[in-house]
């Protein structure tokens, strides 16, 4: 069963909501912004599997609540390396 929230983003989670996200990210490209376990867990390649080509950039070095102080450097790489390829 997946469980919705919207405040103001629509968040999604429970058993099978991964299947959803392919499409509700239709024609678009995806960064995905993770967690450093996420690989040994497979959870990357399955996404990967899931959204194909269309997965152009991964984040897997954010620690849990992280503080703006500790996102900066992630958010200067992003915006050095995906902002281009994903057209922002």
């Amino acid at each position: 069963m997946t469980a919705r929230l919207h405040n103001p983003v629509d968040t999604r989670f429970g058993w099978g909501c991964l299947q959803d996200l392919a499409s509700i990210t239709a024609q678009q490209t995806v960064a995905l912004v993770t967690f450093p376990q996420a690989r040994e867990l497979g959870l990357v390649e399955r996404i990967q599997a899931l959204l194909g080509e269309r997965l152009v950039y991964v984040v897997e070095d954010v620690q849990p609540n992280s503080d703006v102080a500790q996102l900066r450097e992630t958010y200067e790489r992003f915006w050095q390396h995906a902002g281009a390829v994903m057209g922002c």
